[in-house]
């Protein structure tokens, strides 16, 4: 049974997309423009990249616009992610996404997501739900 608030690659999801090469070139030409801001809520581009590397059905279910937040940062996410795609690195930021359900979307000010970098293992859900409510970046 899925539950709500895991991983999304422990939901049936296909795991992150892990290379560059993997993402339209219009895409990638916007990634410079993605994280400039500090809005909580993802802009067309940044919710079409997350959508796209996360193998989001936007039929079913789509983050342009949603209210997510980065566990160290938005701005640092993107900043790295444009780092290593500048540098020629060939692999991205490896993220994990935590969908919430309605009820942990109320316990955390209207959040709808949260996404974590760098983590191979998937933090557990209340540490996410934690960090998400004491120590989200914008």
């Amino acid at each position: 049974m899925l539950k709500e608030g895991e991983p999304i690659a422990e939901r049936g999801v296909p795991q992150q997309t892990i290379n560059f090469s993997d993402i339209p070139q219009d895409l990638i030409k916007s990634i410079q423009f993605m994280g400039v801001d500090t809005s909580k809520y993802l802009n067309a581009q940044e919710g079409q990249y997350f959508n796209l590397i996360f193998g989001i059905d936007t039929s079913v279910f789509s983050l342009v616009g949603k209210k997510v937040g980065f566990v160290g940062g938005k701005q640092q996410y993107f900043m790295e992610l444009n780092e290593r795609y500048r540098s020629g690195s060939e692999s991205m930021v490896y993220s994990r996404l935590y969908l919430f359900d309605s009820t942990l979307k109320e316990q955390l000010y209207g959040y709808d997501a949260a996404i974590t970098a760098w983590k191979s293992i998937p933090s557990p859900t209340d540490v996410v739900i934690k960090q998400t409510m004491n120590r989200v970046y914008y």
